[in-house]
């Protein structure tokens, strides 16, 4: 709680930067060439506060840009004529004030708060350090990208006011606009920091982990912007941005502290994908695993197609349906699969239609096969339990569970089948209860297991990895906002794939969320499957004959070994 007198000077704080900014307006000084113009303007953004948002948790931060306006004063001081048009007297003065005021305000707030936070700054500035110029592409290359989301901070912080005529949750903007505003405090402090001398460990550590902590509450507000106020499509946009922008610089300051301060040198992960074969024919919207080295792939039309991993080929094709075969799973003597109009059982070994559903006769998007039975999804959101003996299924779908607007997608994790229904993961039982729900942020598209404690989900412009021993999906991973990611495969339990409908495959590590590889295959994707040391990529477009729906990838893991550096410790 700020008491009076701390209240006063805050507020004078606030109508100081107000006056800086209209001072740098009119101004006859050509500002950039005197004065950091987005540092300058990242300063006013970052202390132009209401007294009731000065939190105890944001002080070290504060302190830090306090640094930067004195740093802003004296570059100014040192290159103004003193006279004349350019004279900058009134700039300094309404700079001078601004500190004193900031000075003052900061000893009326919390004492114990206060000192907490110095004795925690003195405490970054005695951890391991290194001298800049070890490290200066790395450093140019992320004070460029900070300098971008400053600039774009700066823009999206000047339309709030236009956006909170139109908005009628005037609270929720009032909060988004605070985040953009820790956000631009956040990174004005990296940005000062990489402008020192020498890079401390702790100091860098400190601001990546509250880089994190405001893009997750960012990415949060943007989402709810999306879906309250479809109209204000742009500034949903502009904060999307801010996330994707914030996400990346987290990253690499993640990344470089690793590669500075590790005890032994970082050795980094590519993985190359080369396409190998390509096939033609019916697109493609499914896949399961047939053998050692075969998989069974169902498309447009009803049509399923063999494939010989080793050659890449297409081994024995039928037409099995009238309709689109959304769905496949392997049982011990059959293949379940689902289409338009409802289930089917499918000989594994001729590809004949054994038997088909001819009670419910619904849209079967989703079908996994467990020990205690069958389970189909419907695109109207019904789960359905089946018994099967053997190729038959022997004991209809009359346990159903209505699920949702609509299933996705289903993959087995042990005993469980986990169903992806709208914006929730459900673990269903074998009871045939759901015992747990997962809410995701985004619909999802596709899912694929990591290892048997995470899986990744993907939707159209998100990837998240989903902890499933916390039973929460822990964070995302940064993607393309553009991108409409159509499916996911895991490689190893640290890497996986994720492909988009422009055809293109791009390769992610896990744990530094970073792009290690990416190959086109020149049609749209729907779905990847994993068999041995290959991936098979499948989709196709729906328009037109003799297209490319099928292409089978080898990848090649390459090593790199990270510079050796010599921090001071």
């Amino acid at each position: 709680m700020v008491n009076s007198q701390g209240e006063e000077l805050l507020r004078r704080v606030r109508d100081d930067v107000d006056a800086i900014a209209a001072l740098v307006r009119r101004t006859n000084i050509p500002v950039e060439e005197v004065l950091d113009r987005v540092g300058l303007d990242a300063l006013c953004d970052s202390l132009r506060l209401d007294p009731d948002d000065w939190s105890g948790e944001f002080f070290e931060t504060i302190f830090i840009i306090r640094d930067g306006l004195y740093q802003l004063r004296n570059d100014l001081r040192d290159k103004h004529d003193g006279e004349g048009e350019h004279s900058a007297e009134q700039l300094l003065s309404a700079m001078d004030r601004l500190y004193a005021d900031l000075e003052r305000a900061m000893r009326t707030l919390n004492p114990e708060a206060i000192t907490r936070a110095q004795a925690e700054i003195a405490a970054l500035m005695r951890t391991p350090y290194i001298d800049v110029r070890l490290i200066q592409h790395n450093v140019s290359e992320l004070k460029d990208d900070v300098n971008e989301l400053l600039t774009r901070t700066h823009i999206t912080y000047q339309k709030f006011e236009v956006h909170l005529m139109r908005v009628s949750d005037t609270e929720v903007l009032r909060t988004a606009k605070l985040v953009v505003q820790r956000l631009s405090a956040t990174a004005f402090a990296i940005k000062l920091s990489l402008e020192q001398n020498v890079v401390y460990q702790g100091t860098f550590r400190f601001l990546q982990e509250g880089a994190d902590t405001i893009v997750g509450e960012l990415r949060k507000l943007a989402e709810h912007f999306k879906k309250a106020y479809r109209d204000e499509q742009e500034f949903t946009e502009d904060l999307s941005s801010l996330v994707d922008k914030g996400s990346k610089i987290s990253r690499d300051i993640a990344k470089l502290l690793r590669q500075v301060f590790s005890d032994e040198p970082i050795e980094q992960k590519q993985l190359k994908l080369k396409t190998r074969n390509a096939s033609t024919g019916e697109p493609m919207v499914c896949a399961a695993r047939l053998g050692e080295n075969k998989v069974i792939l169902g498309g447009r039309n009803g049509w399923v197609y063999s494939l010989d991993v080793l050659t890449g080929t297409v081994s024995d094709r039928h037409k099995v349906a009238e309709k689109t075969v959304n769905c496949l799973a392997r049982s011990s003597l059959a293949v379940v699969a689902g289409n338009e109009d409802g289930l089917e059982t499918i000989n594994p070994a001729t590809l004949v239609s054994l038997e088909r559903d001819a009670i419910y006769q619904e849209n079967v998007a989703a079908v996994a096969v467990l020990p205690w039975g069958v389970v189909s999804g419907t695109k109207d959101g019904i789960a359905r339990r089946w018994i099967m003996d053997g190729a038959t299924l022997i004991r209809y779908g009359a346990e159903n569970l209505k699920l949702g607007r609509s299933i996705q997608r289903m993959i087995v994790l042990g005993e469980e089948v986990v169903i992806a229904a709208g914006q929730n993961l459900m673990f269903l039982n074998e009871r045939f209860v759901v015992d747990r729900k997962v809410p995701i942020d985004f619909p999802v598209i596709d899912m694929c297991l990591m290892d048997h404690t995470s899986l990744i989900v993907c939707g159209e412009g998100s990837l998240a990895q989903v902890k499933l021993t916390a039973g929460k999906y822990t964070k995302y991973i940064a993607a393309s906002e553009a991108a409409k990611y159509t499916c996911v495969v895991g490689i190893d339990s640290k890497t996986f794939c994720a492909g988009n409908d422009d055809g293109r495959i791009s390769v992610f590590d896990v744990e530094s969320e970073a792009e290690i590889g990416a190959a086109d295959v020149q049609f749209p994707l729907r779905g990847m499957i994993r068999i041995n040391g290959k991936l098979v990529a499948y989709g196709g477009s729906w328009k037109g004959k003799s297209q490319k729906t099928i292409a089978v990838l080898d990848w090649e893991e390459i090593i790199h070994r990270s510079q050796e550096f010599d921090p001071k410790r």
